[in-house]
């Protein structure tokens, strides 16, 4: 018997031994925008362009791709796609080099999906002399414009001499107007890659037939000539894959891609560019760089000395924080005096927002550091009322859920117990 249970028990080890080892040699699946993030530099652009001049508007091929531990790609599957594509497919993810994917501090080998977009063929750029012109007369510029959601909105200027300019617009991490140098040597090296493009044979627009996109405006002033071309989605009506180049050359040599998604090494860079943290144009940048999430930007813009009661297009940073329901940003506004000294209308309107946000947890601080309760919105409606007529059940979506409705609840709780008028 003693026997039996012993051989029970090491077959019972055995099994889960092999388990355990089938379980470590399993090879992790990995989703689409990791393996973009581990492309190596230097490997092929994610795209081929067809032969054919009539290509649908968001073509491409999807491959199930395997990746060993160093980076190679030892197979690719199409899974989805026109076949007439699948071979430049194949052949252009088994081409491509990947950093290491990690796991357990070792790297491994990973699966996972790719998608490779297929362009239409190109035009090439017409024959046209490329003007010269000293470096006073020389500068380029690159502008990304608005689309219909959240994309990043803003300018990047670089002269002949080294001056480079980074405005930012809308949803960047920094929103203001920052000016620094480069080699003016590097400049004259990214004149040569215009040349290179012929970029003055290029046509003015390359624009896809679709809608709420941006547009990438790249410029070059040579003295007196000057080309413009605008990308909208150019790719897919012909443009060369040269201006992508050209777009991403600008940015790197700006380095604008700190400015439009870093965090706080931001403030650091501000401070090397010698920018004036105490300058009224400083606390307007503030505001313009709300948006959720800029919690410790925020923060470490107001510890450098940025005033907190500036604005953005109008809008009072307090407000805009409630109005994007960031209670870490509202609360570190009001800490260093964002309701200190504003004047009325900014009490009444940072209240309006936030009972607007259903956050009761941001009125509740606003109205501690004297927010007015008995704020009312320019057509005359006060907090008080709207706030009552939130909770209407008819004004709060099912998929809101019951919580939502107590938050609102607790809203007009919060004003009517400061004394708040209807």
């Amino acid at each position: 018997m003693a026997r039996r249970v012993t051989v029970v028990v090491a077959g019972i080890l055995a099994a889960l031994s092999l388990t355990r080892a089938a379980q470590a040699d399993e090879t992790p699946l990995v989703d689409s925008s990791e393996i973009r993030e581990h492309l190596a530099p230097g490997s092929p652009p994610l795209y081929f362009n067809s032969d054919s001049a009539d290509v649908t508007f968001g073509e491409a091929v999807s491959l199930d791709i395997a990746i060993d531990g160093t980076g190679s790609v030892t197979s690719a599957k199409p899974s989805r796609g026109d076949d007439e594509y699948y071979e430049r497919a194949v052949q252009l993810a088994m081409s491509l080099h990947f950093r290491p994917f990690e796991r357990g501090g070792r790297d491994v080998a990973v699966t996972g999906p790719l998608t490779i977009p297929i362009f239409p063929r190109t035009r090439p750029p017409a024959e046209r002399p490329f003007p010269r012109a000293s470096a006073a007369e020389t500068e380029i510029s690159i502008q990304h414009t608005a689309c219909y959601g959240t994309c990043p909105i803003y300018t990047v200027t670089i002269g002949g001499d080294g001056r480079v300019s980074y405005d930012g617009g809308f949803n960047v991490a920094f929103a203001g107007r920052v000016e620094e140098r480069v080699d003016p040597a590097a400049v004259a090296a990214l004149i040569e890659q215009f040349r290179a493009a012929q970029f003055f044979g290029l046509e003015d627009e390359y624009a896809a037939e679709v809608t709420d996109l941006p547009s990438t405006v790249l410029r070059l002033r040579l003295g007196k000539a000057e080309k413009k071309v605008v990308d909208y989605a150019g790719l897919y009506d012909g443009m060369p894959p040269t201006v992508v180049a050209l777009e991403r050359a600008v940015e790197h040599l700006a380095r604008s891609a700190r400015w439009v998604s870093g965090g706080v090494e931001i403030v650091d860079d501000l401070r090397a560019a010698g920018w004036d943290f105490q300058a009224p144009a400083a606390a307007g940048a503030l505001a313009c760089s709300i948006r959720p999430g800029a919690g410790p930007l925020v923060g470490a813009l107001l510890a450098r000395g940025v005033a907190p009661t500036g604005s953005c297009r109008g809008i009072f940073a307090l407000t805009l924080a409630a109005q994007y329901s960031d209670g870490d940003v509202v609360d570190r506004l009001l800490a260093a005096g964002a309701l200190d000294a504003p004047s009325g209308d900014q009490r009444q309107r940072a209240v309006i927002a936030a009972v607007r946000g259903g956050k009761p947890d941001i009125l509740a601080a606003i109205l501690r550091r004297g927010g007015d309760p008995d704020a009312r919105e320019p057509e005359g409606d006060s907090a008080l009322a709207i706030a009552r007529a939130q909770t209407a059940p008819d004004q709060v979506p099912d998929w809101l859920g019951p919580a939502y409705l107590e938050d609102l609840k607790a809203i007009v709780a919060l004003l009517e117990a400061a004394g708040a008028k209807p």
